[in-house]
C-alpha cells in the first residue's frame, strides 16, 4: 500500500509540474534577483539592457558565484566585486571568463556605490556592512538621477534591517 501511495504521489507531482506554471520562473534567490533586476532596470535606472548597467556585488562567496551564473544568462558582461581581499575574486574571474570582473576592496565600497546602477549585497556578515549615513552621502554623489537599485542576496539579510530602520 505504501509503495502504491509513493508511485501515485510521484505521478501527481510530475503532472502538477507539467500542467501548471509551478516550475516556471526563479528557483533561487540569486536567479530571482537577476530576473527582477532585468524587469525593473528600465523603470529604476533608465537602462534597457542589463549589459549596460554598472553592477556591483559586495562579497565574493557562494551567493556571489550563484548570482554571476544568473547575471551571465541575462547578458551581463562586466561587474565590480567588492570584497575584503582579492583571493576569492580572482577565483571568480577564472570561473567566469566571459564576465569582466573588476576587483575592489571594502575601502572602495562607497566610491563604487556612487557610480553603480545595481548593487547586490551578498555577504555572510553577521552585522551590517552598509550604514544609512554613508549610504546617503554616496547617493548624493550618485552619477545617475535615478535611484540605485539594491537586491540583497546576503545570508543572513542584514543590509535592509539597518538601512530601513
Amino acid at each position: 500500500m505504501i509503495s502504491r501511495l509513493l508511485i501515485n504521489t510521484m505521478a501527481v507531482g510530475k503532472r502538477v509540474r507539467s500542467e501548471t506554471g509551478i516550475s516556471k520562473g526563479a528557483v533561487s534567490i540569486s536567479s530571482a534577483a537577476a530576473e527582477f533586476t532585468a524587469l525593473k532596470l528600465e523603470e529604476d535606472c533608465k537602462l534597457t539592457d542589463m549589459k549596460d548597467a554598472h553592477i556591483a556585488i559586495i562579497g565574493a562567496g557562494k551567493m556571489a558565484r550563484l548570482l554571476l551564473i544568473h547575471l551571465e544568462t541575462q547578458g551581463v558582461t562586466k561587474v565590480t566585486i567588492i570584497n575584503r581581499s582579492f583571493d576569492r575574486i580572482i577565483e571568480l574571474q577564472k570561473e567566469f571568463p566571459n564576465i569582466e570582473i573588476e576587483m575592489k576592496l571594502m575601502d572602495d565600497m562607497w566610491e563604487v556605490l556612487s557610480s553603480a546602477d545595481v548593487c547586490y549585497p551578498s555577504t555572510a556578515a553577521t552585522s551590517t556592512i552598509i550604514d544609512p549615513e554613508p549610504l546617503r552621502v554616496a547617493l548624493t554623489r550618485h552619477h545617475n538621477s535615478s535611484a540605485l537599485q539594491f537586491m540583497d542576496v546576503s545570508a543572513p539579510r542584514m543590509f535592509m534591517q539597518t538601512v530601513l530602520s
